[in-house]
């Protein structure tokens, strides 16, 4: 059981991006947030980064820590939403896959694997695909409930792993 707790499990549970002590993480060593969009950043299906997404990054930025979006999203929308943030972005992660991490560290070659942390609203990928790659582990709850199908026909399994688990949100 505890090798599935380690692969589903959040290295930390918050509410959202904004509940996240980017200051903290920079002290750790931690230099390079891989971000999802969807329901991280923004709503699902947004086209560029809103007030919030702005927010975030410029907090994320100001601790000292560089961004990457890393989504399962098209190159044209991906980029289209990182544009409008000013920041790198990698398309077509494939997610919870661990081939978008590893292209993150070849596009950073001075970091190593401790040196990331991946943030996203959803263990099936975001968090898995963390795991998988060692990395750590931030998840956080969806900005909307205005989701695509296919995410929210896993909503309820990742509901049930949150209690087989004791993923329990960090008071903030």
């Amino acid at each position: 059981m505890n090798s599935h707790k380690s692969l589903f499990s959040p290295d930390l549970y918050v509410k959202s991006l904004a509940h996240v002590d980017f200051l903290d993480l920079h002290k750790k060593g931690i230099r390079l947030a891989l971000l999802d969009i969807d329901n991280t950043l923004s709503k699902h299906g947004s086209v560029h980064g809103g007030d919030y997404a702005v927010e975030q990054v410029a907090r994320i930025k100001s601790s000292g820590m560089d961004c990457l979006i890393i989504s399962n999203a098209s190159s044209k929308r991906a980029r289209t939403f990182a544009d409008s943030l000013g920041i790198p972005f990698l398309p077509s992660a494939r997610k919870p896959s661990r081939r978008g991490i590893r292209t993150a560290l070849s596009r950073y070659p001075y970091l190593d694997r401790s040196q990331l942390v991946i943030i996203g609203d959803q263990i099936l990928t975001d968090i898995l695909a963390g795991r998988r790659a060692n990395i750590l582990s931030i998840l956080v709850d969806p900005i909307s409930q205005d989701e695509a199908t296919q995410v929210r026909i896993k909503r309820p399994l990742e509901k049930l792993m949150k209690t087989i688990f004791s993923i329990k949100q960090k008071d903030n």
